[in-house]
């Protein structure tokens, strides 16, 4: 089989963020002059300087998949032997392979008719190429890249409008859009989708592209930013990797905002590390640099090493290796360094295939290793980065898909918290493949919550909701005429305390580690909220933790010493993490518990599951009809997940409930009360615990009509008396 790869294999060191063209440059064109030195007043000699030559050339565009009509910007870069990179778009020649699919004019492409086309780009004896896409599909949508937002009015926010195609493509279309604000006191917009607060209120802000119209409310909020912080806090990568950075703003009101794409990134030394608008960083060559983010009066700096180690090997996974036609494959890669280091270096490497008829893969910025199935057959696909290479089959097929499978297919949510939704494809051949990305998703109430059509975080719902009782709403995937639901129960409750895990780490200097929030709410739900938190170190110079929404949550230990990590969420502050950063000790952690795993059934006998949720405690005692998730007055719950030991010795387990009750520990029925009947205490005695060692746990109740009581406790050797099992010794999984 011969492969046409594009010639691409170093373009590691272009990077420019989807949708627009990067055009900053490293350094300044070298000159190309003969010039003479003079030795001494005695002798005059000459010694001819070589001109410095292209070693790479590097080519990129601004989108590698559009419509038929449209057109996109080309750049090309040049790696010259004295080590400057320069912007050599407008000295290269560009030809396509075919100009019926794409056509080429000076710097930009533009898609005549659907196909694949490989524009080649060649200055000075040097060449390298890539390929183009164009497809002819129907606009669907216009998606923004979040339903609502809240800024303060020393902030701004960068919105994004895609609009979505029937082949499952997308294009960004912020720039083309017009946007409005209904209220300019509140917010103004401008043509790139930039809102900059003017005053504290609420407006409505309006994309309009082609026949569609999408809105969103934008709140601006009293609050002030106070400091912001950049991630990585610490970092290093080998030449030829890009490596994405982040910054947050940290709010007077305890809440965080991504400000990553409205400021201004810098580098002390773009010869080393060169960093574009959206926080992509290409690394070029060995050596330590700062990189700095300004956004109004505030400003941060973090160091970034780019090191001389050498790669050894690259590895490809696929989400799956056979799929059917017309279906969106993710490709990943990661390479192992000389080192022993291993990094994902999927948005570093060049990708390829070796039939450009059977897929197409994304070589963008933001959205590498995506692969659009075009035609039946096998296709190989291949990464490359620094000389090293590594390839892997992906067989595509013409079953038809027959049914949808959503994860969660029901599901709890507290008021304030969203979620996320999984959708996998089951074939006329019998095989599964994650279609998340490829269904067309949608909510069955916008006023509760919406749900994203967008590549980038398809699935992902977005809970609106704030009253006070149970509402209840559905989200549907379709994708080739079937479609499924899944059910969604948003419950009310206020958050009664915040906890955090573990409560102690020791750990040795320029170490990461990740740590939890959970919030507990008032109906007994325990939430997982380290990504909507705000996290605060007591020493930053001893340890950092990072707010960012790519790393929430990641502690990197810089020195050596010890402080307290904590998390505030809505004005409840949890206790603390106990960091001790010590180089001669050994690593350790003290993991707490957070819950058991509750799924809630219609009907007395675990008939219908109505949703899950981690439940902090057994301690409820619900009036009529009152319990959880609607589930009415007849109904079933079953609790699962890890009992640790908070000594070692015998326990009494005990429990008091109001209908049926059943406790296990590894597997051992301990009570067995799993019949109707008013409230009463139950005991199990001698059960063996040994301290921090978890054992399984299964609890089941129902509930025959009326009040419902299902509580959980233990007395332990030393105890005083029984006691409500206390969440930290209590793990879902």
């Amino acid at each position: 089989m011969k492969f046409l790869w594009p010639i691409f294999t170093l373009s590691l060191l272009i990077s420019c963020s989807q949708g627009g063209e990067d055009s900053e440059l490293v350094a300044d064109f070298p000159s190309n002059s003969n010039s003479a030195v003079n030795v001494d007043d005695s002798e005059e000699a000459s010694e001819e300087v070589s001109s410095p030559t292209i070693e790479y050339l590097f080519v990129s565009s601004s989108l590698t998949s559009l419509q038929v009509g449209d057109s996109t910007s080309l750049s090309a870069r040049a790696y010259y032997s004295n080590g400057t990179l320069v912007d050599v778009s407008s000295s290269v020649s560009w030809i396509s392979s075919s100009s019926s699919i794409v056509s080429v004019s000076a710097k930009e492409a533009t898609a005549e008719s659907a196909g694949t086309a490989i524009l080649t780009a060649t200055l000075e004896g040097k060449s390298a190429s890539l390929s183009i896409v164009p497809f002819s599909a129907t606009e669907t949508e216009l998606s923004l890249n979040t339903s609502s937002a809240t800024i303060s009015t020393d902030g701004s926010l960068n919105l994004k409008a895609t609009v979505l195609y029937d082949n499952g493509m997308e294009k960004d279309v912020s720039s083309e859009a017009t946007w409005s604000s209904l209220d300019t006191s509140v917010a103004n917009i401008d043509s790139d989708g930039i809102i900059t607060a003017v005053a504290s209120g609420t407006t409505t802000v309006q994309a309009d592209y082609n026949s569609f119209t999408q809105s969103m409310i934008i709140t601006v909020s009293s609050a002030t930013i106070q400091s912001i912080e950049v991630t990585p806090i610490i970092g290093s990568g080998a030449i030829n990797e890009n490596k994405n950075f982040y910054a947050t703003a940290l709010m007077s009101d305890s809440t965080i905002q991504d400000i990553t794409a409205v400021g201004l990134w810098s580098s002390s030394d773009t010869s080393i590390l060169n960093i574009n608008s959206s926080g992509v960083a290409q690394l070029i060559n060995t050596g330590t640099v700062s990189v700095s983010f300004d956004y109004g009066a505030h400003s941060q700096t973090v160091n970034f090493t780019v090191s001389d180690k050498t790669l050894s090997s690259l590895s490809i996974n696929l989400t799956n290796t056979t799929a059917s036609t017309g279906l969106n494959i993710k490709a990943s890669c990661s390479a192992t360094y000389s080192d022993g280091s291993i990094e994902d270096v999927t948005e570093s490497v060049s990708w390829g295939l070796s039939d450009n008829s059977l897929a197409t893969i994304s070589n963008t910025n933001g959205n590498k290793g995506s692969i659009q199935t075009l035609s039946p057959g096998t296709v190989t696909v291949q990464a490359s980065l620094n000389g090293e290479s590594n390839t892997i089959d992906l067989t595509i097929t013409s079953a038809t898909l027959s049914t949808i499978n959503i994860t969660p297919s029901e599901t709890f949510i507290s008021v304030g918290i969203n979620a996320r939704f999984q959708a996998t494809g089951v074939f006329s051949d019998g095989s599964e493949v994650d279609i998340t990305s490829n269904v067309s998703w949608q909510s069955s109430d916008t006023s509760l919550g919406t749900i994203s059509n967008v590549n980038s975080s398809k699935g992902y719902f977005t809970n609106l909701y704030s009253g006070s009782t149970t509402q209840s709403m559905n989200v549907t995937a379709t994708l080739n005429s079937v479609s499924a639901t899944s059910s969604i129960i948003i419950a009310p409750g206020t958050i009664t305390s915040l906890s955090v895990t573990p409560t102690t780490i020791s750990m040795h200097s320029l170490k990461t580690h990740s740590v939890k929030a959970f919030a507990h709410f008032s109906d007994g739900a325990s939430v997982d909220i380290t990504n909507i938190t705000t996290w605060s170190s007591g020493d930053d110079s001893i340890v950092f933790v990072s707010n960012s929404l790519s790393s929430a949550g990641e502690i990197t230990s810089l020195s050596e010493g010890s402080t307290q990590i904590s998390a505030q969420y809505n004005g409840v502050t949890s206790g603390t993490i106990d960091v001790t950063v010590d180089d001669e000790s050994d690593e350790s952690t003290n993991e707490v518990g957070t819950g058991l795993s509750a799924t809630y059934y219609s009907g007395n006998a675990f008939d219908t599951a109505v949703g899950q949720r981690i439940d902090s405690q057994l301690l409820f005692n619900w009036s009529t009809g009152l319990a959880p998730l609607g589930v009415g007055d007849y109904f079933s719950v079953r609790w699962t997940g890890q009992i640790s030991g908070k000594t070692t010795g015998d326990c009494t387990i005990a429990s008091r409930s109001d209908d049926g009750f059943r406790v296990y520990i590894d597997g051992v029925l301990l009570i067995d009360v799993w019949f109707a009947h008013a409230p009463r205490w139950d005991y199990a005695y001698n059960v063996a615990f040994e301290e921090g060692v978890k054992q399984d746990i299964t609890v089941e109740f129902f509930e025959n009509g009326g009040n419902a009581v299902a509580e959980l406790y233990w007395q332990c050797d030393g105890d005083a008396a029984v006691e409500a099992i206390p969440t930290e010794f209590l793990f879902s999984e």
